[in-house]
């Protein structure tokens, strides 16, 4: 049985009321196979010790610092879209609005419940379509959003979807962890996790009209393109259930 390891990260902030400085909160779900990982790992370490001569964490908001001038961005995005482009994984994003989830009365704490049971969610039917295993790997950040991803692992744990004929040992069985790591514990795949995050924004601004593709730097261009091919799409399949977990799945949920 193949076995999938999914990085969760977040980008932006989670409180309504701050909607004017941080748009939209972000949650990316990065599914990588065990073989893929390994490798994508390898080409990864690879790359930042080409740009910065050491094993640093790479960083959405300090990575263009990092490089410092426009041609070392150019010719990173280009490395890194070589590598991205012969490697294997699929993507799930979750998008809240703060402005629209104020308007709805949500707080922090609300923003994160739906944010993950949704993601989660989504990972298990993914799981069962694919007849595999999954582990999940999330960047430990603040109470409230780890009481979350574990509050909605157990949900599903205790209850399964029963809507979609998914029992909870049918969920024991696919999805067998959740593991909380730290920044110094250094997954490359969590780094990577954290760049695609925070492209959530920009997609749907690109999708409002309010940002341009032409007006993306090489990093933002990458990404974008990167994500349109990547995004889970609903996959054809012979066994009716299968394709009823398929169609189930929304890999760009934008909330509320």
């Amino acid at each position: 049985m193949k076995k999938f390891c999914i990085f969760i990260d977040e980008s932006g902030m989670s409180n309504p009321k701050m909607y004017k400085v941080s748009p939209y909160f972000s949650l990316c779900g990065l599914v990588l196979n065990e073989t893929s990982r390994e490798k994508i790992k390898k080409d990864l370490d690879s790359l930042k010790l080409k740009y910065f001569k050491k094993n640093i964490i790479l960083h959405s908001s300090e990575l263009r610092s990092l490089l410092k001038t426009k041609e070392k961005i150019e010719s990173f995005a280009n490395d890194l879209g070589k590598i991205l482009k012969r490697h294997s994984f699929f993507l799930l994003f979750i998008v809240v609005s703060n402005q629209k989830a104020k308007d709805y009365s949500w707080n922090s704490v609300a923003i994160y419940r739906k944010t993950y049971r949704e993601i989660i969610g989504n990972l298990i039917k993914f799981l069962i379509a694919k007849d595999s295993t999954g582990v999940i790997f999330s960047e430990a950040s603040n109470v409230s959003q780890d009481i979350a991803l574990y509050q909605s692992f157990f949900h599903y744990i205790a209850n399964g979807i029963p809507q979609l004929a998914i029992k909870p040992s049918d969920v024991k069985e696919r999805l067998t962890a959740v593991n909380f790591v730290t920044k110094a514990n250094n997954d490359i795949e969590e780094q990577l996790a954290d760049l695609f995050a925070c492209m959530g924004r920009v997609i749907i601004e690109i999708k409002n009209g309010t940002k341009k593709e032409k007006d993306l730097d090489p990093i933002e261009k990458l990404l974008y393109e990167v994500i349109n091919r990547s995004l889970f799409g609903n996959n054809k399949a012979t066994n009716p259930k299968k394709t009823k977990l398929y169609n189930s799945i929304n890999s760009f949920s934008v909330l509320p």
